[in-house]
């Protein structure tokens, strides 16, 4: 009787666990001035000088101890701030703006986007190709037809590009999808993850996704070629929407999409070796979505309970719901930007706010 008693409070336990929600606090590990990440804003549309809107900039930033690295892509570069600056200590570019007493870290003209560091000094950045921002391609028109949206910095987030690989304030290389300065460009780059000096890529080949794995410029393993159970392959359309490093395998979240309308029918989470596909978990709710996987070789998955809060679910490597952390966002929703969970765990988002772009951690 004592022993049944026992394993129902333990169940009971397990499940209140399950269920438990730890709030994360946000700490402000950085606030740069709006106009020195991106002085474009300061001027106006009846100057021809392609500003956009500050709900297009295009910022994925990285951090590297007290340094922050703030892509520009309508200015075409990438600014470095240390922790406190008001104006950036260095830039990644092809060029220094006209006044600029920055240094410059010299790299060919193109279209920063996304940029990730690791614990080991390197810093990576996506550098799309295409017109630089200064390249006039076409007449101007006349005053009255001039706008703001002129440069529109998202339309080149899919073009093709190369990684720049900057160590130590100097650039140590830039390559292509098979290594290389020579090799070709990437065709579509999805997502990074730096991890103690290897650079994981999340891309596009010829329409096929997969996950390729850099040290030292040079492809070292890809993981590619994934495929679900043949009964499933025949009814859906499947859409790998993420793949992430995790150990020696990855976590693949899939969208099984119907193939005459296109529409999302299931999502599945799997753990991928690159030979084998095991399915870990089946997400139901139409509101969550992966986020993350997690060093331990579970996954974390988000789901937007409302306008100003997050709910992060943690799971375990089988699929086991093991609790939740919730990230409620203070003041105007509008001012948050995207949440990103990065391969070691940790939660960050960025926000525009009084006039600073401002990065916090979520602990």
């Amino acid at each position: 009787m004592h022993i049944r008693v026992a394993a129902c409070i333990l169940l009971t336990l397990a499940g209140c666990a399950r269920f438990r929600v730890q709030e994360l606090k946000p700490t402000r590990v950085f606030a740069v001035p709006l106009l020195s990440a991106f002085p474009h804003l300061a001027k106006g549309s009846d100057e021809f000088t392609r500003p956009i809107q500050i709900a297009g900039i295009t910022s994925s930033p990285a951090i590297l101890g007290n340094r922050i690295f703030i892509p520009d892509p309508t200015a075409g570069m990438v600014r470095i701030f240390k922790r406190n600056a008001d104006t950036a200590d260095s830039v990644v570019a092809d060029k220094l703006e006209k006044g600029s007493e920055a240094t410059l870290i010299r790299v060919r003209a193109g279209i920063p986007g996304r940029a990730v560091s690791d614990d080991d000094e390197n810093v990576f950045i996506v550098l799309h190709e295409g017109p630089a921002p200064d390249e006039k391609n076409e007449p101007e028109p006349p005053p009255e037809r001039r706008t703001t949206d002129r440069f529109n910095a998202n339309a080149f987030m899919d073009t093709p590009a190369r990684i720049v690989h900057i160590k130590e304030d100097q650039l140590a290389g830039i390559f292509g999808r098979e290594g290389g300065k020579e090799g070709p460009a990437f065709e579509r780059i999805l997502r990074l993850h730096a991890i103690e000096g290897a650079l994981y890529v999340f891309h596009s080949v010829g329409g096929a996704r997969q996950l390729s794995v850099y040290q030292n410029e040079k492809r070292i393993k890809q993981f590619e070629n994934f495929t679900i159970p043949e009964n499933d392959a025949l009814k859906y359309f499947t859409d790998i929407e993420d793949m992430f490093p995790a150990g020696q395998s990855v976590i693949v979240s899939v969208v099984l999409r119907n193939k005459n309308t296109f529409a999302p029918e299931a999502r599945r989470v799997y753990s991928w070796d690159g030979h084998t596909a095991n399915l870990i978990y089946t997400i139901d709710e139409d509101a969550d979505q992966f986020i993350a996987a997690r060093p331990d070789g579970g996954f974390t998955v988000a789901n937007s309970e409302d306008g100003n809060r997050m709910l992060l679910k943690i799971y375990s490597p089988s699929g086991e719901y093991l609790n939740n952390r919730l990230i409620v966002m203070p003041d105007f929703r509008n001012t948050w930007r995207e949440v990103t969970v990065d391969a070691a765990g940790r939660v960050f988002s960025n926000r525009i706010y009084k006039g600073s772009f401002e990065v916090y951690e979520w602990k």
